[in-house]
């Protein structure tokens, strides 16, 4: 059995004050989500409580991770469940009154941010993303302003993949680095779902003439993928780009040939980005099929980084996948569990920006019919 040490709460210290024997002991981790940890022991365990910190070894990068107990849980079987998070949600305490990172690139955004705190913290960052982005963050914490749903999270502003190493705080680029898997031979049976409700495969993209109001479609009025035949019939969607406009003014389209040239390129931006292939998403459970002969292929998945891309190949086309979260056994050393997900497709800014407003009508409606408007 592998023992999971308890530390003390003093990172510079790192000193052993004692040693549990788990029965049970699993990190679950998201992509730029949840890290948690959660275990089960004896109700005779004295040194298990709220707020100490323990350390267990990840396989992702064979090193400790430390963990902080926030809930002790005593059931009836005599038993303690315990639930911690990475030391990384200690930021959850910490505040940034109003601190702007401006044109300022992932690196020089982060350093800002851990520098601006209210109270000084142990944390340090670093990102490799070079693009230049400004954000807002004011009366937030340090996870929000990381990983929150907010327009002006670093995710949103800069993306990039958070990884977290105890008190090293990393925000680096997509890696680029991709296993290869065909649906049918190598993932048929291990739990995938293929959806192809919100395929599209013929775009009638639309911008605007020049008086910024009536639509500019293209003379043949719609573009095709490529892998328009491998489905029943054609999926078609239109979708808005009000920044092609023609007009002399900068930024515009002296012509309506190059504006139509700016469509076409645009729609062939979605095909490219896998608007015209199936979401799929699922788990693969590693643990119960990994002992089989049938399976033994589902043993290379133990060699998966956390957050890795796939290429999977269905349809006739390549479908773009990543891993997206994990549950690691850590008494074991292996995966119990992998999820696995389509990455997000490109679509038009008017598109989002419709969808956004219907929801934000949607909730005005509900707020005024709770207070009993008319």
């Amino acid at each position: 059995m592998v023992l999971v040490s308890i530390v003390a709460i003093d990172p510079d210290a790192n000193s052993t004050i004692g040693v549990l024997e788990p029965y049970t002991c699993l990190v679950h981790e998201k992509k730029n989500g949840d890290y948690s940890l959660t275990m089960t022991l004896s109700m005779d365990d004295v040194l298990c409580d709220t707020d100490v910190i323990i350390g267990v070894t990840v396989k992702k990068n064979n090193l400790r991770q430390y963990f902080r107990i926030y809930d002790v849980y005593r059931n009836m079987d005599g038993n303690k469940e315990v639930l911690a998070r990475h030391v990384f949600y200690d930021l959850l305490n910490n505040f940034l009154d109003d601190v702007r990172p401006t044109n300022a690139t992932g690196h020089e955004a982060l350093q800002k941010m851990l520098a601006s705190t209210q109270f000084k913290t142990n944390f340090v960052g670093e990102s490799d993303i070079t693009t230049v982005s400004t954000a807002y963050w004011q009366m937030k914490n340090p996870v929000e302003a990381l990983i929150g749903d907010d327009e002006n999270s670093f995710v949103n502003r800069w993306g990039g993949v958070l990884e977290r190493d105890n008190w090293k705080i990393k925000m680096n680029q997509e890696t680029s680095e991709k296993m290869y898997v065909i649906y049918g031979k190598d993932l048929l049976s291990y739990g995938m779902r293929i959806n192809t409700e919100n395929v599209v495969t013929r775009i009638m993209p639309t911008g605007l003439k020049e008086d910024g109001q009536t639509l500019l479609k293209l003379p043949e009025l719609y573009v095709d993928s490529e892998n328009i035949g491998n489905y029943e019939t054609p999926k078609i969607r239109r979708i808005h780009y009000p920044e092609i406009k023609i007009g002399e003014a900068e930024g515009n389209y002296p012509t309506a040939e190059e504006a139509y040239t700016a469509l076409r390129a645009e729609a062939n931006k979605e095909f490219a980005n896998g608007i015209d292939l199936p979401e799929i998403s699922g788990d693969v459970t590693v643990l119960d099929l990994s002992s089989t002969e049938e399976y033994k292929d589902v043993k290379d998945l133990q060699k998966i980084e956390p957050f890795q891309k796939l290429e999977v190949v269905v349809f006739g086309g390549t479908v773009t996948c990543e891993v997206t979260g994990y549950d690691f056994n850590v008494l074991t050393q292996q995966y119990e569990n992998i999820s696995i997900g389509t990455a997000e497709k490109y679509l038009g800014e008017e598109l989002e920006y419709q969808l956004a407003a219907l929801e934000r009508r949607t909730a005005a409606l509900e707020s005024k019919m709770l207070k009993g408007g008319a």
